[in-house]
């Protein structure tokens, strides 16, 4: 395959996980305010889920949110309180006591909330499970830059067991559908 094929490709299966971004967040949002199934903190992160969700998150001092939700798959996402505008995509530095990459992250506006949908899932994945903290840069529409800086001791067990949680869900999927 060419390099303007795997592009391609790529493109189509990023138009394809954006419908379910949307479905994620939206389930987010409709169960923030319902009971948990199940609720845990691990220092600065809190696990949380229910029959078809799982989230691991933190908060920094200036209430800006930091985590990974799952339904059916799971993003990690910034929730700043920082407008960005919809289904923009926009250049992010990721900044570890490990490691500095670049990423996407997409604005998603969803019932009057703007979250930041990031790419590189495993990279985070596997960065938020072992630095000590995560930071965030990133240019805004006005010309000024956004910095959120998450901790994360804790975050390797909230995540573990979303990332689990999110499994078991997919099992179960595909059991009933046996």
């Amino acid at each position: 395959m060419t390099m303007l094929g795997l592009i391609d490709l790529i493109r189509s299966i990023l138009v394809m996980a954006r419908l379910k971004i949307i479905s994620i967040l939206t389930l987010f949002l409709a169960i923030t305010h319902q009971s948990y199934a199940e609720e845990k903190t691990y220092r600065e992160w809190t696990y949380k889920s229910a029959d078809a969700y799982a989230i691991a998150l933190t908060k920094n001092k200036t209430n800006a949110e930091f985590g990974m939700m799952c339904r059916d798959r799971c993003v990690f996402y910034i929730n700043s309180g920082t407008q960005c505008t919809a289904n923009k995509k926009y250049l992010v530095m990721m900044v570890t006591n490990k490691l500095s990459t670049s990423m996407d992250m997409k604005c998603v506006l969803q019932d009057g909330i703007y979250f930041q949908v990031l790419d590189k899932f495993m990279t985070i994945f596997n960065e938020s499970r072992s630095a000590s903290s995560v930071g965030f840069v990133s240019a805004l529409d006005n010309g000024s830059i956004s910095v959120s800086m998450f901790g994360l001791d804790g975050a390797s067990n909230a995540i573990n067991d979303a990332y689990n949680k999110a499994v078991s869900f997919k099992q179960r999927q595909t059991s009933a559908k046996n």
